[in-house]
């Protein structure tokens, strides 16, 4: 019935380009010919519904459900995305025992944020010299120290891209400003080659469609903390090193950067528990002294770090800020296309949020989801039976 107030079903445009929308499209969706972000609810002066640039977003946690049975780390991810992978606990690996990977996937499938497994590296130093790669030592894998550009070009894409087709490398570019603050974070503690951050842009087909996809990485080399390996070759001096904080975000080529606000805001919004943290790092110390030696010991250690969560040492406290940090910067670094965020205190839940900047305005609710619209007139209240109350920023 017209003038009942009841909005009607019309074919959803996307107000960037024009282009028809699916139908069925539940609270967000991401436009197939421009890659804007969009949210629907709100109404015209007609009644009729419409779409405007925006986003819905809710907080997803991710719990250490094999270990410490803590939460992991927190994220926003876009309502209607489908959340993969976890975190494994791995004992024959003292000097990282937990793996965390995963992959956050749009309904489409087009669209992902993934977040790849440490890859945790020695270099066996001695007699010889420098050997080659191949083998473990202690659950890490031997191999010669190198810069994140070869990093990512040889370890990391074949590893984890090794599966498409006519993968070509776009654009390489190292990022100094990260690199030198990972080094004052960390005064005394890389070796030879400190740290180095950078990303790699590519292209391949996959499934019948071409993507573009970005990959940031982080390479680290730790100052050598252990004794000499006695062996046929004489002394061996292991120095780890590790590749970390990598993160990869696809979409279907050419609309990679229109999404920048979307994934930038997805990297910044990783938040690693702090009581977590301390937990695994304590478990780490003395799985490396042998006091630690199953699963089944974990939870106990994670049970009294929860209990004394004020007793957190200024360094567990120091060392977990640097990683937030870095996430952080990693955000700022990701596209020049982003954004950056702004700060809310969302009223349901009474604690700050950060959620992609320059939007109009602000709404949450008890669901713990988000919306943040460019469209002034924009009220997700409408049409909606969920309460959408507006955040005010700080």
């Amino acid at each position: 019935m017209v003038g009942d107030g009841t909005p009607k079903v019309v074919a959803l445009k996307c107000p960037q380009c024009g282009a028809n929308l699916p139908s069925g499209m539940e609270g967000q969706a991401i436009c197939a010919y421009c890659g804007s972000t969009l949210v629907r609810g709100a109404a015209g002066a007609a009644g009729e519904e419409r779409v405007v640039r925006g986003m819905r977003l809710k907080m997803f946690e991710l719990m250490d459900s094999q270990g410490t049975q803590l939460e992991l780390l927190r994220l926003l991810i876009p309502v209607g995305w489908q959340f993969h992978g976890g975190c494994r606990w791995n004992m024959g690996n003292p000097g990282a025992p937990v793996t965390v990977a995963y992959q956050v996937v749009s309904p489409a499938g087009t669209e992902s944020f993934e977040f790849f497994p440490s890859i945790s590296c020695i270099a066996m130093a001695g007699g010889m010299g420098l050997m080659g790669m191949g083998g473990q030592y202690f659950g890490a894998e031997i191999a010669q120290p190198m810069g994140v550009d070869q990093a990512l070009r040889e370890m990391v894409l074949p590893r984890y891209r090794g599966g498409v087709a006519d993968l070509q490398v776009v654009s390489e570019e190292l990022m100094p400003d990260l690199a030198q603050e990972l080094a004052a974070l960390n005064p005394g503690t890389l070796g030879p080659g400190g740290a180095e951050a950078g990303k790699v842009r590519v292209r391949y087909d996959w499934e019948g469609q071409a993507f573009e996809e970005q990959i940031m990485a982080v390479v680290q080399v730790l100052q050598s903390g252990m004794g000499g390996m006695g062996g046929v070759f004489g002394m061996m001096q292991p120095t780890p090193w590790f590749i970390d904080y990598m993160f990869a975000m696809r979409a279907r080529a050419g609309q990679l950067d229109t999404l920048a606000d979307l994934f930038g805001v997805m990297i910044r919004s990783v938040k690693l528990n702090p009581v977590w943290f301390a937990a695994y790092k304590q478990i780490q110390q003395q799985l490396t002294m042998g006091v630690i030696q199953s699963i089944q010991q974990v939870g106990a250690v994670s049970r009294q770090i929860s209990q004394n969560a004020d007793q957190i040492s200024d360094d567990m406290v120091d060392s977990w800020q640097e990683r937030q940090s870095t996430m952080d910067r990693m955000s700022e670094s990701w596209s020049e296309a982003t954004r950056g965020v702004d700060s809310y205190v969302d009223p349901h839940q009474d604690f700050p949020v950060e959620l992609p900047g320059g939007y109009e305005g602000a709404w949450s609710n008890p669901l713990g989801e988000y919306v943040v619209s460019d469209d002034a007139n924009f009220d997700p209240n409408i049409g909606s039976n969920l309460d959408w109350t507006p955040m005010e920023r700080q």
